[in-house]
């Protein structure tokens, strides 16, 4: 049987994490796979290429009616 648990934890200052399993588990061999996810640290503007002030300028920045081109003509096409 395959039982997934998703537990937050904090690493205490020796480097422990302390899990406590439900208790239909006690008493049972278990095999354990612990994937680490750290939160990503947040990357700035400036770090993804942008300048400082893109968002700011941009959000909005469209203020007239939105009118679509002329498409041209179809070329007509044979399908079999």
């Amino acid at each position: 049987m395959l039982t997934q648990l998703r537990i937050r934890s904090q690493v205490d200052q020796d480097g422990k994490v302390h899990i406590q399993m439900p208790p239909e588990l006690m008493g049972q061999e278990i095999e354990l796979l612990i994937t680490v996810e750290t939160e990503p640290s947040p990357e700035t503007v400036e770090a993804l290429g942008y300048p400082a002030d893109f968002f700011e300028t941009v959000a909005g920045g469209w203020m007239d009616e939105f009118e679509r081109a002329d498409q041209g003509e179809v070329t007509p096409r044979d399908w079999d």
